[in-house]
């Protein structure tokens, strides 16, 4: 599947979801992306700049959290055998290949889809995810400004995640925010997952354009 590398300091842009899978999406992928940014600024605009470097990563992976996530009958190959639920485990390879090739102060966002087991057909929902360097209160920051863009009030509850470090976790409307589980990289990382149409639930008023600075 064609990637395209992180493309420096982009604004993000919110969209829709709902929609159902009907092919495989591995299939003309770049395209698919690209189709997908120009439907996200004709909805709803740019809402928030967060500083982060945007990537982009594949939808098949060799394995899901989820148990029941939906897995390729003919995969082309065991690294793309499984249709993603979350974004996060694929940020975190992101951030590991980056420390790898020696980078520093890595701070990364994508927005995506995920593909949720519903009956016949997985559902299809439109993600947006980040993982800095810094550690939970970063991360938490940076969900707090997303809400502030949208004018939406930040709701913040105790919860667990397989992901987060145990007492540094937290639900928010749209998801989850909260430092990443010791066991999953190296150093002190802040990682954040929300569902783009609980975003937009949130907002109080239609929002068109706002940047965060």
């Amino acid at each position: 599947l064609p990637r395209r590398p992180a493309s420096g300091r982009l604004c993000l842009r919110l969209a829709g979801d709902g929609e159902r899978v009907g092919q495989d999406p591995g299939a003309g992928e770049r395209q698919h992306h690209v189709a997908v940014r120009r439907e996200r600024d004709r909805r709803f605009g740019r809402v928030a700049g967060l500083g982060l470097a945007e990537t982009y990563t594949p939808s098949l992976r060799p394995d899901d959290p989820d148990p029941k996530a939906w897995k390729l009958a003919e995969p082309i190959s065991i690294e793309f055998a499984t249709l993603r639920t979350r974004l996060l485990p694929s940020l975190v390879d992101a951030a590991r290949r980056n420390l790898e090739l020696g980078s520093e102060d890595i701070a990364l966002f994508e927005v995506a889809r995920i593909y949720l087991p519903d009956g016949d057909l997985p559902e299809e929902h439109t993600h947006v995810a980040g993982i800095v360097e810094g550690g939970w209160h970063r991360a938490k920051g940076l969900v707090e400004a997303l809400y502030a863009a949208l004018k939406a009030e930040t709701l913040f509850g105790r919860t667990t995640d397989d992901l987060l470090h145990p007492g540094k976790a937290a639900s928010v409307g749209a998801g989850i925010v909260g430092e990443l589980h010791p066991a999953a990289l190296e150093g002190v990382w802040g990682v954040f997952e929300l569902d783009l149409a609980g975003l937009l639930e949130a907002a109080n008023e239609d929002v068109r354009y706002q940047d965060v600075i």
